[in-house]
């Protein structure tokens, strides 16, 4: 009776406490691969104020949440700082920057 009971709490404990280490913390990687896409999920995209990509973003996606920013050191700053989601950029400028710590300085950004 009782012993079973306290058997089965204890197991169940167990299970939930073990269950907890298993599950994955780290923060859910966003899959997004146009701007169209994270326009549509409403995704915040970093841009630079009167370039080409902020226009062309503004244009094409109107409703698109664009937090267009003075500098491209402001834009990166936005993302950092998780004002935004996505930097809109020119490849070789990304792959100027991307190792620089003023852009990426936890050197975590893909």
């Amino acid at each position: 009776g009782s012993m079973t009971l306290w058997a089965l709490i204890l197991t169940a404990t167990y299970t939930a406490n073990l269950a907890s280490l298993l599950v994955d913390r780290r923060a859910a990687i966003l899959e997004v691969e146009t701007v169209a896409e994270a326009a549509v999920f409403g995704y915040p995209i970093c841009t630079v104020a009167g370039t080409n990509a902020d226009t062309y973003i503004e244009e094409a996606f109107p409703s698109a949440r664009r937090r267009p920013a003075a500098t491209i050191e402001d834009m990166y700053q936005g993302v950092n700082s998780g004002q935004c989601a996505f930097a809109a950029d020119v490849v070789q400028s990304w792959l100027c920057n991307k190792n620089k710590r003023e852009f990426n300085p936890n050197c975590d950004l893909d």
